[in-house]
């Protein structure tokens, strides 16, 4: 793997074997936060009808991403997942980085990003009806107990969708991340991160 970025290769390279969570974000995908009551998100949004784990995997440009942290432009990625026959689906992706503290990197050396779907390729998936998604990641990779700190804020947007409908809607993703901009396609390094959507 290259050394581009130097510290943030390391990272990558350092934790390809860690196990940490992830939280993608229904931000009322249309990203008109609070514009449809939680009834109807379940309804329209398959990804929400269920609370299990979903295991992912994200490709992309890490390196990039973590290093650059555009919030404005965004990379090329995949992100492929199985649904609940065991077919594995593959759809294009787009991300970024997004937020401001988090996105900071003396903050997180690995910041939240956001997720933007080909509205036509999700058709018949678990993100049917998604479009941009948020996605709050583990924040410090070299620090396990971050973990727990994805998985309070889930519990968080949990709670407050039983004390109103003017709430997000969350699932935990369990994520492996490879980065693509490694020098050798068969030794690319990933990460598995467990994400709140």
């Amino acid at each position: 793997m290259p050394r581009k970025g130097g510290k943030t290769m390391r990272i990558i390279d350092r934790y390809s074997i860690s196990t940490t969570l992830s939280l993608v974000l229904f931000h009322v995908f249309s990203c008109a936060a609070f514009a449809q009551t939680a009834a109807d998100d379940v309804v329209s949004q398959p990804l929400f009808e269920t609370h299990n784990l979903m295991a992912v995997r994200i490709e992309a440009p890490l390196t990039t991403l973590i290093t650059d942290r555009p919030d404005k432009e965004y990379l090329d990625g995949t992100f492929s997942y199985l649904d609940s026959a065991g077919t594995e689906h593959t759809l294009d992706l787009k991300l970024r980085t997004r937020g401001i503290t988090r996105r900071t990197k003396t903050i997180c050396n690995f910041p939240p990003i956001r997720l933007n779907f080909r509205k036509k390729q999700v058709d018949g998936t678990a993100f049917t009806g998604q479009d941009k998604l948020k996605l709050v990641t583990h924040c410090q990779a070299r620090k396990s107990s971050f973990e727990q700190l994805v998985l309070r804020e889930y519990l968080a947007y949990r709670i407050l969708q039983l004390l109103t409908d003017k709430s997000f809607s969350a699932r935990l993703m369990r994520i492996t991340y490879v980065n693509t901009e490694s020098s050798n396609d068969s030794h690319r390094s990933s990460t598995d991160s467990l994400s709140r959507i």
